[in-house]
Formats: structure tokens, sequence, C-alpha cells
């Protein structure tokens, strides 16, 4: 198993852009921002493998919050918001609260939905699935994730990759991820 993290610094953005390959192909992509009032923030992006459907992905979120809020080593973003976006083709986001009835519940709350743009807002870091431009989020052109964070989420960024449908082991994954995550 080959693999490739190309690295290329952004001088205009203050950023680091990273492409991980796995023989020849590309696993994610992500940049890195350094300064501003946490010290930088990364944001990793890659698309999903196999066939999911919206329900299923959300579920795998939903677990992806409940590793990070159990996580004590991790710690809160001093300023930001907090909550869901949603964004349907060209409408304008419309906000939730992060939880109602004390829980996240992504499945019951958004199951039923098509949106181009579904974001959790979380103090640890945030995550969700993006399409591109007004296109339906679910055709297969779309199946995007992400997780944007300040600190090193990459032994919980590794196993969601994992879960949904990206086909390199949860330790590769995690070895990747950790050079886009460190902020020293």
């Amino acid at each position: 198993m080959e693999r490739t993290l190309v690295t290329r610094d952004n001088t205009e953005f203050n950023s680091e852009e990273f492409t991980f390959s796995v023989d020849g192909r590309a696993v994610f992509s992500a940049d890195k921002y350094n300064g501003g009032p946490e010290g930088g923030f990364a944001s990793v992006f890659w698309k999903m493998g196999g066939d999911f459907d919206l329900g299923r992905v959300l579920g795998q979120l939903e677990a992806f919050h409940s590793a990070i809020t159990a996580d004590a080593r991790l710690k809160p973003a001093s300023s930001k918001h907090i909550g869901i976006w949603l964004m349907n083709g060209e409408c304008p986001r419309v906000d939730y609260p992060l939880y109602e009835d004390g829980c996240l519940s992504l499945v019951s709350r958004f199951g039923d939905t098509e949106p181009s743009l579904l974001r959790v807002c979380h103090p640890y870091a945030d995550f969700g699935i993006e399409g591109l431009g007004s296109m339906p989020l679910w055709s297969e052109r779309h199946k995007r994730l992400g997780v944007i964070g300040h600190q090193d989420l990459s032994e919980h960024v590794a196993p969601l990759m994992r879960a949904t449908g990206v086909i390199v082991p949860e330790a590769v994954l995690a070895h990747a991820l950790r050079s886009v995550y460190d902020f020293r």
C-alpha cells in the first residue's frame, strides 16, 4: 500500500494544503490555517465510499458527536457559533439549536431532508455533509463529509472516515490526519 501525503504552503492565506492518497487514489484533502484565537484550525474533507443513505450517515455523525463529547482531553473553542446550519439549494441558511430535548438527534430531525449543507457546530469541532452549489446533496457527485477543528481530532475522524466507506485502515488514516491536526 503506497501512501502519499502531499503538502503545499499557501502564503496568501497563511495556510497549508494537504492531499492524502493511497495507491495513487485521493483519500482526503485538507487545509490547515495558522494563527487566530485558537492558534489555528484545520478542515478535512473526503468523499464517501459505498452506498449510504442519508439516515445512516447522520447516524455516523451522531456517533462522532458522542465520541468527541466524551473525550475529556478536548477543549472547546473560545468563541464560535454553536448550533446546526442547514441549507437547501439556494435558499438562505436556517439555524437550529444544537440539541432538541437534550439530544443531538440528527436522524429524527433531518433524516427526511435533502440539504445541500448540514453542519453541526459543536464546541470541539464543526462537522457535517456538504454539497457543491445548488445541486441536491445526495446526488452521487456530492457525497462529501468534513470535520473542522482547532485541536487533534485524528483518533475520532479516522473511525468516522472508515464508517462512511473510506477503504483505508483506521491506523493509516489516523497517522496521516495527525499531520493535519498538528498545531505545534
